[in-house]
């Protein structure tokens, strides 16, 4: 969907126009806008048609990289904000509404950000989504549970509120190994890990909700 962008910015490169920092930087913009609008489950209906207009939209007075933050962040294009993110990022079932392929990208992304020196190859890895809290939460998990629960709550219900959410996931290549094993035995497993990301979960007292987050806040 995102097709004439790529071609455009492509082709302002190879008539000299910009170079391939630009295209980059041009590309990063897309990719924020749609793995925001995913994050915040914004209907996709629309993308087509805000794709296609805009190498004639492209406002000639700013970089391309510029014109195309500048249109996709316009008014009614739904670009979430910093905040929405976050909300959703801490209180959307990301796992239920998101793609497989676009669970894997966003946790891979996530993954790259952490800059490793000796980064794990994506291309060969047979990495799988993980639910550190597990679907189906044992005795251990919901009494650990229970010190985290907003006024009122049962351990049931804080499971099912953040089981899903995108905090809770994580990649790995032992998902059978890890299953619904208590936190402190996941972390054995996950200390071990080439994933960055999994070091710094093992790295942790404990798993559940942050009372400075119930909720939502």
């Amino acid at each position: 969907m995102a097709h004439p962008v790529v071609m455009l910015m492509l082709d302002e490169r190879s008539k000299g126009n910009i170079d391939s920092a630009e295209v980059a930087r041009a590309l990063s913009y897309v990719e924020s806008f749609l793995v925001r609008r995913i994050l915040c489950w914004i209907p996709t209906n629309n993308l087509n048609r805000i794709f296609q207009a805009v190498p004639g939209q492209l406002p000639v007075d700013l970089s391309p990289a510029d014109g195309l933050w500048q249109l996709l962040s316009a008014a009614r294009r739904f670009w979430p904000t910093d905040d929405e993110v976050r909300l959703h990022v801490r209180t959307g079932r990301f796992y239920e509404r998101g793609r497989v392929n676009q669970r894997r990208f966003l946790l891979q992304r996530l993954e790259q950000s952490y800059e490793h020196l000796e980064p794990v190859d994506f291309t060969q890895s047979k990495l799988t989504v993980e639910h550190v809290m597990p679907q189906s939460a044992g005795s251990e998990w919901l009494a650990a549970l229970a010190q985290d629960c907003a006024d009122g709550e049962t351990p049931e219900e804080l499971h099912s509120r953040l089981v899903h959410t995108l905090g809770n996931l994580t990649l790995t290549a032992v998902n059978s190994q890890l299953s619904n094993n208590p936190f402190d035995r996941k972390k054995d497993l996950l200390h071990a890990s080439h994933l960055e990301m999994n070091r710094r979960i093992a790295g942790t007292d404990r798993w559940g909700g942050h009372r400075d987050l119930r909720k939502g806040r």
